[in-house]
């Protein structure tokens, strides 16, 4: 496995380490997760991997409200 790989992984890692089941379920939609999680985690996180955590976040919403439907 590659460096930029290996950090990607440990980037989704942290932002799951961040990410709760209940701020998924208090969102009303997928922005509110959005803006939560980039507050949730350390500033330079969502400075430099915004598109990982729109990433996980989408992935975290539709395992959530997927059971829902």
């Amino acid at each position: 496995m590659g460096k930029v790989n290996q950090m990607y992984m440990e980037v989704q890692e942290k932002i799951w380490d961040n990410l709760t089941e209940e701020m998924v379920g208090e969102c009303e939609n997928i922005g509110e997760l959005y803006t939560k999680v980039r507050k949730a985690c350390p500033e330079e996180l969502g400075a430099v991997f915004g598109d990982v955590i729109t990433s996980v976040c989408d992935e975290a919403w539709d395992q959530y409200w997927g059971a829902y439907v």
